[in-house]
């Protein structure tokens, strides 16, 4: 409809023509167009009419848009010899742009997927533009205050079932494709009404004829959101009353209208991440918002998809994801709705390492020496570090003395080994009395000292002379007895007894210490 002059267009997809009515639905005039007028849009500013040409059923493929001057009801044609078979068109009255979705015709006669003409309309020059995501464009709807344009696609180039919308950027010409992941677009291809634009809002509804839902895209962030009507099917049509905020939807296979409130659709959703596990880490989001443990929510507007990544502290391992994702790759969310992911970390188990001798205990003689290897093993995957061997030994002095060759190794994933050498010292502690018995040789003096007196007195006496001889070699020889029982000689409790000491094998690598023990008996 124009609303400057007040008249209503009707295309006659059979008729080759438009009608023209005036504002009490009386016929104005009967206007020869292309063949098979289908679709067609109105500048009220210029007062020209824009017609496309489409039929589903006719095998040839149309490549005109018919122009109107509402002023003289005269028409003229505008080809794009690139278009196949132009199904929708939309006008954006300020910039004097026209825009037509051409749906292609593959499984028709051909193999193009379809197109974009864009229409100058002070010179009707056209410019053809692709998305080579998109698969037979067939809606389409014009914000003409942010200066884009909407175009529904009928599936992906991939064959996906859902075609999502094209952006266009009536200013530059570039474009990007926004998928909402719950629609389904493919089904009914000849539906020419299926996007529509609340300029005011800057939202932007597309009805998925695939489904029972459509697709609501945040015209400043493209990001999108899905509502679904349980007792709808297959929407193909709907229309926006920008001063109530009220949508309306068409559902062919349902027969009924789904009424929406624009003003209650959430525009923004919050994802919520939480930290599980004995270990600890760290998520980061992309885009910014989410950086846990320090903030772990934020709102995103809907449609946003979020990657978070983990990274696992210094002794920790990311065990995965739970909630909204899974496995222990990167996490991608779409946020339609409020979300929640959880990342477990759990403790790791480090690096370690053993010792162990090859026997426990050795025997070694005085001033001998004895040998023992010692095996160092890595636990739980490769030892990388530099490990440092030292012995030390415990016990009476005086004591053996230790050495290990090599004094460090490295194991790696292999068991390395290094020789505990023990050197037994040239005498011993053992050396034991008779039990009761005073030690060292002044037990022996004392022992003496009462035969050597008697001896002396008896040599002084002036009786008895004749025996003073007699009684002195007596006397001396008992000392002699005396000195040698005192010092040990010809008794075998007196010998040298065996020892006992501990040499503690240590291995150091940073943080890390090991120990093993070998018992040493020196005789």
């Amino acid at each position: 409809m124009n609303q400057a002059t007040d008249k209503i267009y009707i295309a006659n997809n059979f008729s080759a023509n438009v009608t023209a009515l005036d504002g009490n639905f009386k016929s104005d005039a009967t206007i020869s167009t292309v063949i098979f007028p289908y679709d067609l849009a109105v500048n009220s500013t210029t007062n020209k009419i824009y017609v496309t040409s489409f039929n589903p059923y006719a095998y040839a493929t149309q490549t005109s848009v018919a122009v109107i001057d509402g002023a003289t009801d005269q028409s003229t044609t505008v080809t794009d010899p690139n278009a196949a078979d132009p199904i929708a068109v939309a006008v954006n009255p300020i910039t004097n742009k026209i825009y037509v979705a051409n749906i292609g015709n593959v499984g028709k006669n051909g193999t193009n997927v379809g197109s974009i003409t864009v229409i100058e309309g002070v010179t009707n020059s056209i410019t053809n533009i692709v998305d080579p995501k998109a698969f037979g464009p067939h809606a389409l709807s014009v914000n003409p205050v942010s200066d884009k344009v909407y175009i529904a696609n009928v599936d992906s180039i991939s064959g996906s079932g859902n075609g999502g919308v094209t952006l266009l950027d009536g200013a530059t010409n570039s474009f990007v494709t926004i998928t909402d992941p719950s629609a389904r677009t493919t089904g009914n291809a000849f539906g020419a009404a299926e996007v529509a634009v609340d300029s005011a809002t800057g939202k932007v509804y597309v009805a998925n004829s695939a489904s029972n839902n459509i697709t609501v895209i945040d015209g400043a962030t493209n990001a999108t959101a899905t509502i679904a009507d349980p007792k709808a099917a297959s929407p193909v049509a709907l229309a926006v009353n920008p001063a109530t905020e009220k949508i309306y939807v068409a559902n062919s296979g349902s027969g009924n209208v789904t009424v929406i409130d624009g003003g209650a659709i959430a525009t923004s959703f919050t994802l919520f991440v939480k930290l599980e596990g004995n270990g600890s880490g760290a998520i980061d989001g992309n885009p910014a918002g989410i950086v846990c443990g320090s903030l772990c929510s934020a709102s995103f507007a809907s449609g946003t998809t979020v990657t978070l990544t983990a990274s696992a502290a210094s002794g920790s391992i990311f065990s995965g994801w739970s909630g909204a994702c899974s496995g222990t790759g990167t996490c991608s969310v779409t946020v339609t709705a409020n979300e929640s992911v959880i990342a477990t970390f759990s403790a790791a188990s480090l690096p370690d390492f053993s010792l162990k001798p090859a026997s426990a205990s050795l025997t070694a003689q005085r001033s001998g020496q004895v040998a023992d290897v010692i095996t160092i093993a890595p636990q739980n995957g490769n030892f990388a570090s530099t490990i440092q061997l030292s012995c030390a030994v415990s016990g009476p002095a005086p004591m053996p003395t230790c050495a290990l060759s090599p004094s460090s190794v490295t194991p790696g994933t292999n068991p390395a080994t290094s020789t505990l050498a023990v050197i037994a010292p040239t005498s011993s502690a053992g050396l034991t009395l008779p039990e009761g018995r005073l030690s060292s040789p002044l037990y022996a003096v004392l022992l003496s000292m009462p035969f050597a007196l008697i001896g002396l007195g008896l040599a002084s006496g002036k009786s008895k002379a004749r025996r003073r001889p007699l009684w002195f070699l007596c006397s001396l020889f008992l000392g002699f007895v005396a000195i040698q029982t005192g010092c040990g000689g010809g008794s075998s409790s007196q010998q040298m007894q065996p020892q006992n000491y501990i040499v503690i094998v240590t291995g150091t690598s940073g943080a890390i210490q090991r120990t093993a023990q070998v018992t040493v008996t020196v005789q």
